[in-house]
């Protein structure tokens, strides 16, 4: 089947295979992590990308031997494209668990060199610039990073 519009023929083949793409199952990366020691915490990554976009997704819940530091980053799965290139692009959200009593919102910059740095949303309202998860709670077994975003691959 072939379905004509303006100026374009799209063929049924390029359709399944665009549906195929769209519909198949999200791939898993494993982040290199700065400032934060995974010990014996888990995590669960993953990512899809169709065309040039990237969605990824990224839950971490640290174990008795996992710690963080100030200024926690992460790497990306796909390289983005140049126009990232400057410091402090928006490119995820999500919370920080404390396991026992509160969550936090927080979100991803990417940091204008390879990876991502996460930043806590402190009392007041205000973003810490640092990302440090010693502001909201001091980071521990059983809190958790659960965070996922967008952007545009190189």
């Amino acid at each position: 089947m072939i379905i004509f519009t303006p100026n374009t023929v799209i063929k049924s083949t390029e359709i399944n295979s665009n549906f195929d793409e769209i519909t198949s199952a999200w791939t898993t990366w494993t982040p290199t992590w700065t400032n934060l020691t995974v010990g014996n915490g888990t995590g669960v990554y993953r990512y899809k990308q169709i065309g040039k976009m990237v969605w990824w997704f990224l839950k971490f819940t640290a174990g008795s031997t996992s710690s963080a530091s100030s200024n926690p980053r992460f790497t990306l799965p796909v390289t983005p494209h140049s126009s990232f290139a400057d410091d402090d692009i928006y490119v995820g959200h999500g919370l920080l668990l404390d396991a026992l009593t509160q969550n936090y919102d927080i979100r991803c910059m990417w940091n204008a060199s390879t990876d991502v740095e996460i930043n806590t949303l402190g009392v007041g309202g205000s973003y810490s610039n640092s990302g440090s998860f010693t502001g909201p709670f001091t980071f521990g077994t059983s809190d958790r990073i659960n965070l996922m975003g967008f952007y545009e691959a190189a």
